[in-house]
């Protein structure tokens, strides 16, 4: 079964099967809606920038997926 949850931690240390994070269009690419400075710390500064290599622009209705690599402790993350 499948479980979500709204957590207000740490996303780089949130230990779950896929980190889902709110992003929002802005002029310059998808931008975290809340609070996801350390998590684009964690992707070395380059979060934004590959997901809209990917497409991604943070409008609504849009989501991608990507493996986290080890940057943060999810496997996954999906912006939307």
């Amino acid at each position: 079964m499948t479980t979500v949850r709204l957590n207000s931690a740490d996303p780089v240390s949130f230990d779950t099967d896929a980190l889902i994070v709110g992003f929002r269009s802005g002029p310059e690419g998808p931008r975290p809606a809340t609070g996801a400075d350390p998590l684009e710390a964690a992707f070395g500064g380059k979060l934004a920038a590959t997901l809209s290599s990917l497409g991604f622009a943070g409008k609504p209705g849009e989501i991608a997926k990507l493996p986290a690599f080890g940057s943060v402790a999810a496997p996954l993350l999906v912006a939307v």
